[in-house]
């Protein structure tokens, strides 16, 4: 399934390049969805857009990412020293759908097939139209990745830092937010694991890593 022959789907919603909204998978039993707005973390009202320098963990700051099953996450102790990809997509987008298990399979052979493990992590940026969608593609989808939750209004800066105008788009940035590249998703298809080795050298984290 297809936004017609299209490769990506407009970052508004199902009605634009994408065509009418994919079912998303309901909820589990657990019930409640965990990024529904009540648990959401506290938004400091008069911090800036966007951190001057800084890097990922300054990126986030005064903000809880939240784990695929819920979990809040301090993003000081999830991004430190790591090349992180910015992950914008949504549940309703057959483009996204087609590709997040690729991803899944990219970030597992990564984390459990290398010892150590590579310095590599996700943020699900979500284009979902509800904390309960963005819930059922997370919980049929995903990896173990991390998560931007559905109600943080930061998730529109993100958009226009990154310049987001179609979905799905990873965004491999550096320690500093800067941009490795915008095209993650071609290079994962294009070359597999031993893109992460040039995103790597390019990040300037060094590690034993084989690729």
């Amino acid at each position: 399934m297809r936004c017609g022959d299209r490769s990506e789907c407009s970052a508004r919603g199902g009605s634009g390049r994408g065509g009418p909204s994919a079912k998303v998978p309901p909820l589990g039993l657990a019930g409640r969805s965990p990024h529904s707005q009540p648990s959401v973390p506290p938004v400091a009202p008069l911090r800036p857009a966007w951190p001057a320098g800084g890097n990922m963990v300054d990126v986030f700051s005064g903000r809880l990412l939240v784990s695929k099953n819920g979990r809040s996450v301090d993003p000081e102790e999830a991004l430190q020293n790591k090349v992180v990809g910015l992950y914008f997509s949504a549940g309703w987008c057959s483009p996204c759908r087609d590709f997040t298990p690729i991803l899944c399979d990219f970030y597992k052979e990564l984390l459990e097939g290398k010892r150590p493990p590579a310095p590599f992590e996700v943020v699900f940026i979500s284009s979902d139209h509800s904390a309960e969608e963005m819930a059922g593609y997370m919980n049929a989808m995903h990896g173990d990745w991390l998560a931007l939750p559905f109600h943080d209004p930061y998730k529109h800066d993100l958009k226009k830092k990154y310049n987001i105008t179609a979905i799905p788009k990873l965004v491999i940035v550096k320690q500093t937010g800067e941009v490795i590249t915008d095209k993650g998703r071609k290079q994962i298809r294009d070359k597999g694991l031993s893109c992460f080795r040039n995103w790597l050298e390019v990040a300037e984290i060094f590690q034993n890593f084989s690729s």
